[in-house]
């Protein structure tokens, strides 16, 4: 596995049976960032949007196999949020009302301009994430009325846990100092996290923030999940190694407990993903204005479906555990105007990769 997993803009599927206008447009989409791939007809394109999930369609009307306006509304009950955009020839303008009627998200005219079609296929893009932004954001408010019912809970627990690890902490003095520091700071993250289940849903203006070398925020969750990673392992017979690859960066501004959780969450979700042992890589660095922390996990991988599932609330694939953990890791980056994405395909591991605006400079 690379290092450093070069993100793309997002993945378009282009439906056209002209394999030489087909070739044009992906390199144009992918000179512009893209991930791009052709269908040339209309059985194969079904195929490709059930088993690759883009997140645009180019669809040309006319197919060797089908008319390809007959072919929105398949896609669309297979890919709801999915952007439609239709190529139509100028004497086609009753295909092309028809197509926006069908449920696509716009037409483009032949010939065009590369121009217009880039900046018709990212202002698509961005609509579909809005609506998945305000679906997710929906989903969390539920959540947050049922989390603010349970976090008193969880608060008499931790209290009792922290008052009974000072008690052990005086009792063993200088002994095992490291490991009650990292002790100590799981519970107070733990705390912050019950904070936060009480104002869930709720804008978090009050929240500490403070600028930080995530670089240190990053070796602290190392420290914190090291009994996960390597003591349990170690014991199953398949060991795991985290290898730091991290660069110098400017300081964000964040609060240390949210993003530390973010962090936790990752290493977790990374030593879930590789039952049998493997490696886990946790990079940085900084690409213009953001800091960029990568973690990458030698795992099982994701398949589409669960990629594109993976930060909703409650979706889990293990069998146990809440489904929370990504999604809330979700919410805490885009709480810090920041965003937290996924690359991925099965038997060639995970790499999510978390993103924060540089603090400015005072």
């Amino acid at each position: 596995m690379d290092q450093w997993v070069k993100r793309k803009v997002g993945k378009i599927l282009i439906v056209e049976d002209y394999l030489d206008t087909a070739e044009i447009l992906r390199r144009i989409l992918e000179r512009n960032g893209f991930e791009a791939e052709i269908a040339v007809t209309g059985a194969e394109a079904l195929e490709k949007v059930s088993r690759w999930r883009p997140e645009v369609i180019i669809l040309d009307i006319s197919l060797p196999d089908a008319n390809g306006l007959d072919l929105i509304a398949p896609i669309r009950r297979e890919l709801p949020e999915t952007a439609i955009i239709v190529l139509t020839a100028y004497a086609e303008l009753e295909n092309a009302i028809r197509s926006v009627r069908e449920g696509a998200a716009d037409f483009i005219a032949k010939p065009f301009e590369n121009e217009y079609l880039l900046h018709t296929v990212r202002r698509c893009l961005e609509t579909k994430r809005l609506r998945e932004r305000l679906r997710m954001a929906e989903k969390l408010r539920a959540l947050g009325e049922m989390a603010a019912g349970i976090a008193h809970d969880f608060n008499n627990i931790l209290s009792a846990m922290r008052a009974h690890l000072l008690v052990l902490k005086k009792r063993l003095g200088d002994q095992s100092q490291e490991e009650f520091r990292s002790l100590e700071m799981a519970l107070k993250d733990g705390m912050a996290i019950v904070e936060r289940l009480r104002g869930f849903g709720k804008k978090q203006e009050h929240l500490s923030r403070q600028l930080v070398d995530i670089n240190e925020l990053i070796r602290d969750a190392v420290a914190m999940t090291r009994p996960k990673w390597r003591h349990e392992s170690l014991k199953k017979g398949h060991p795991i190694e985290i290898d730091l690859a991290l660069s110098p960066l400017p300081r964000v501004m964040v609060n240390p407990s949210d993003i530390r959780e973010v962090l936790v969450n990752l290493i977790f979700n990374a030593v879930e993903a590789m039952p049998q042992g493997g490696k886990i890589t946790i990079s940085s660095a900084k690409e213009a204005d953001r800091v960029i922390v990568q973690v990458q996990d030698t795992g099982i991988g994701m398949d589409e479906e669960t990629k594109s599932r993976i930060f909703d609330p409650f979706f889990t694939t293990k069998g146990h555990g809440s489904g929370l953990g990504l999604s809330l890791s979700y919410t805490i980056c885009q709480s810090h105007g920041g965003t937290l994405e996924v690359e991925s395909e099965p038997g060639k591991g995970s790499t999510f990769t978390l993103s924060l605006p540089v603090a400015p400079e005072s």
